[in-house]
């Protein structure tokens, strides 16, 4: 099922990404949050492989069962705070609404339909604890002081992870986002984020597009965006 999704249904804006990477004699920093199997980075690569063009990728996700080989990856889960907060994870399908936001779990149509798809009757989700990072502190310790592009798909805690990452988002080139809200509450939040981005660190959205897949017959709304600096 997720082949499927992330092949046929999923925004894939790594051609975009590539065109508007600085040119640089350095290594192109590559920050993957909410990475699940890696595959955006794996398609980014590609693309910069084709270009002869050096990077380095970083991967994170919360998930305690992921398993990459190709990648260097840490087991984190990013927030506004360092502290111990609740995970819910889905074990059947991990890619979606896994997050220490609730969005996804409390939202019982998207539940009962991806049931029925799935043929199982079982709760998807269980509930774990995990220690929350933010994402100035792991720059700061780890030594990274720019990003050119840092990917954030998390499920519904983006704005949390961006307001741990002030002085990360002043040295990041570009911003690949999804952000996931309740239909009625979705264009709030947006405009709320957007705001957040545009006036605060200089973004400009280069992109923009609609996850279908998840918000048929769910009450949840799903955009990615990609997003540069002026």
């Amino acid at each position: 099922m997720y082949k499927f999704v992330d092949r046929f249904l999923m925004n894939d804006f790594s051609k975009d990404i590539v065109e508007n990477i600085k040119k640089t004699n350095k290594k192109i920093i590559v920050l993957d949050v909410g990475c699940y199997l890696g595959n955006f980075s794996r398609r980014l690569l590609e693309e910069f492989d084709n270009k002869n063009i050096p990077s380095n990728f970083i991967l994170f996700d919360a998930n305690p069962n992921l398993k990459i080989d190709d990648f260097s990856y840490h087991k984190i889960a990013f927030s506004n705070t360092k502290s111990e907060k609740e995970f819910f994870l889905n074990n059947l399908i991990p890619s979606s609404g896994s997050s220490l936001k609730d969005l996804v779990i409390n939202d019982s149509l998207w539940n009962f339909s991806r049931r029925l798809v799935m043929f199982n009757r079982k709760n998807f989700f269980t509930t774990i604890k995990v220690v929350t990072e933010t994402l100035d502190n792991f720059c700061k310790k780890d030594g990274i002081k720019s990003i050119d592009v840092l990917k954030i798909d998390v499920e519904g805690s983006e704005f949390d992870i961006l307001k741990g990452a002030n002085k990360t988002l002043k040295h990041t080139n570009i911003l690949q986002l999804e952000i996931l809200e309740k239909k009625n509450k979705f264009q709030s939040k947006y405009d709320s984020l957007i705001k957040f981005l545009e006036s605060g660190y200089g973004f400009r959205i280069l992109k923009k597009k609609n996850v279908y897949s998840t918000s048929i017959f769910s009450d949840l709304k799903c955009v990615d965006i990609l997003l540069k600096k002026n």
